[in-house]
């Protein structure tokens, strides 16, 4: 409590992660809440979610295996705008994306869109 919020410590990440090339944050985040938007069009829970992307149950994904998953989420975002999606959110430059992290931001972005805790509460709770 009163610490800053998995989206604010990631958006503090990625300010790290602009030097290598991520210029604008708010670009990420504007993809981001794209991301939720089609989450939420297609009306999948965090667990339906979680299980569509972690489908070899490693935790992660491949730079690749992200691009098609989202991709197939919402067509309308662009390859290049998933590229800088996929650059924020792997920090360290290992070609993975961590599910958990991903997921994390998203439940944020899917909660201050909402109003509050009511979705982790119903959505996440189950996978937890």
């Amino acid at each position: 409590m009163g610490g800053p919020s998995v989206l604010e410590q990631s958006m503090s990440k990625g300010l790290i992660q602009a030097k290598k090339g991520v210029t604008n944050m708010q670009l990420v985040f504007s993809i981001l809440k794209r991301i939720c938007e089609a989450v939420e069009r297609r009306r999948l829970t965090i667990k339906q979610l979680n299980a569509a992307l972690d489908i070899n149950k490693t935790g992660y994904l491949s730079r690749a295996e992200f691009v098609t998953v989202i991709h197939n989420l919402s067509d309308s975002i662009t390859l290049d705008h998933i590229r800088v999606v996929v650059q924020f959110l792997d920090d360290r430059n290992t070609g993975k994306v961590s599910i958990f992290e991903f997921l994390k931001i998203i439940l944020e972005i899917l909660n201050q869109q909402i109003g509050g805790g009511v979705y982790a509460f119903m959505q996440v709770q189950p996978i937890i």
